[in-house]
């Protein structure tokens, strides 16, 4: 029998594989998910975060720097490690990453039930909306 919090782990990894297949545009967050620009860009890859076909029109000169994201599920592998290290690690960034409101609701709930806040970051990023909890 698997360990509860490895099944939301894996739960979590399932829900994105199965919204990707439905919804070939991607999730309501996905731009959210194009980062890393600065020090890790490379010509070769300039968003790390990203699936290299998944952008183009490229300004890294530019301030803020700016893309054209063409695969909405292009970065959904990054957006997927980043729910999981945030909620497992309890490392909310809030304040460098402005997001205040959805990352302290999900912090209020990632240390007393992890799952329930992975399910929450799922339909945040996925739908722009969270769950109700339960």
């Amino acid at each position: 029998e698997k360990d509860m919090l490895c099944r939301a782990v894996f739960a979590t990894e399932e829900a994105f594989i199965k919204l990707a297949e439905k919804f070939p545009k991607g999730p309501k967050f996905a731009k959210w998910f194009m980062v890393r620009w600065g020090p890790h860009a490379s010509a070769e890859f300039p968003i790390p975060s990203c699936v290299r076909s998944s952008y183009k029109n490229v300004h890294l000169d530019s301030i803020p720097p700016s893309a054209e994201l063409i695969d909405g599920n292009g970065c959904n592998a990054y957006a997927l490690c980043d729910i999981l290290v945030t909620i497992l690690a309890q490392s909310n960034n809030q304040a460098d990453v402005g997001s205040c409101g959805p990352t302290a609701t999900l912090a209020a709930v990632e240390d007393v039930n992890p799952a329930l806040a992975m399910k929450m970051a799922v339909s945040l990023v996925w739908t722009g909306y969270q769950t109700r909890t339960h």
